[in-house]
C-alpha cells in the first residue's frame, strides 16, 4: 500500500518538472515565439468560449490579446527563414507577414461578429483562424528533427 501512495506521488513530482519542458518546446525562444505562446494562450480561451454569449466580452479581450500579439509579430521574421536558401528567404518572410495581415482581418472579422452578437459566424471564423494557425505553423516554423 505504502509503495503504491509513493509511486503515484513520484510520478505526480515528475509531471510537473516535466510538464513546463513540453511547453516550453511549443514555441521558439525568440521574440517572435514570444508573441505566438500569447497568441496560443488566448486562442485557448478564444476556442473553448466563442460560442457562448455571455462570455462575448472576454472572448473580445483575448482577441484583442492576440491581434496585439499578432500585431507585433509582424515586425519580426520566423527563426525557419535563417533556413531557407537567400533566393527563397525573401518570398517566405513575405507570405508569412501576408498569412499574418489575413489573420488579423479574420480577429477583426470574430470580433465583429461577437459586436453585433453573431456568435454562429464568430465560431465559424473561430475555426478558420484554427485552420490558418496549424497551416501556419507548419509552414513557418522549422520540422521536427
Amino acid at each position: 500500500m505504502k509503495f503504491r501512495h509513493l509511486h503515484l506521488v513520484s510520478i505526480l513530482t515528475a509531471s510537473l518538472f516535466t510538464a513546463p519542458l513540453a511547453r516550453a518546446d511549443d514555441h521558439d525562444e525568440t521574440p517572435l515565439g514570444e508573441q505566438m505562446e500569447m497568441i496560443s494562450d488566448a486562442f485557448k480561451l478564444v476556442r473553448r468560449q466563442v460560442e457562448d454569449a455571455s462570455a462575448n466580452a472576454s472572448t473580445l479581450e483575448q482577441l484583442a490579446t492576440i491581434r496585439a500579439a499578432a500585431e507585433k509579430g509582424l515586425a519580426f521574421e520566423p527563426a525557419y527563414a535563417a533556413e531557407k536558401p537567400a533566393a527563397e528567404r525573401t518570398a517566405f518572410i513575405a507570405k508569412y507577414r501576408e498569412d499574418m495581415r489575413t489573420f488579423i482581418a479574420t480577429i477583426d472579422e470574430v470580433a465583429a461578429a461577437l459586436t453585433a452578437g453573431d456568435n454562429p459566424l464568430a465560431t465559424e471564423l473561430v475555426a478558420k483562424m484554427r485552420s490558418a494557425q496549424r497551416s501556419g505553423h507548419k509552414a513557418y516554423r522549422a520540422p521536427k528533427d
